[in-house]
């Protein structure tokens, strides 16, 4: 069976697989030799909409994908105030729950609750 995977850019899905036979609408590239900031560079012109990276060797997809796009650690959470009111924040033109980078040392958790009171102003969650 296929691997697949989606990547977004902007709001354009980039699908990761190891069988290209059902996108054959879609702009199709090697991920082995595709120039990734090109691509990007490429959707964010909206030079490109329908986008397939493909490996033939499924194993290895997820460890090509990740030499594209490195993994950043990361924590957040969802926010409900006593109106039952949720935080969003606005970044980079969309809205989006409160989170970051984690920071060297910590735990996801730390890093969860260090973003949302970073965003809420609100200590000791």
């Amino acid at each position: 069976m296929a691997q697949m995977y989606k990547v977004f850019v902007k709001e354009v899905a980039i699908i990761v697989t190891s069988d290209k036979s059902n996108f054959k609408d879609h702009n199709t590239f090697n991920i082995k030799k595709v120039d990734f900031h090109k691509l990007v560079e490429q959707i964010e012109n909206k030079e490109l909409t329908n986008v397939v990276l493909y490996s033939k060797n499924k194993s290895k997809l997820l460890k090509r994908l990740h030499k594209l796009l490195p993994i950043v650690i990361a924590g957040g959470g969802l926010v409900l105030n006593q109106e039952n009111d949720f935080l969003f924040i606005h970044r980079n033109g969309k809205w989006d729950l409160p989170k970051g980078k984690a920071e060297d040392g910590e735990t996801i958790e730390e890093t969860s609750i260090r973003e949302v009171e970073e965003e809420t102003g609100v200590k000791n969650l």
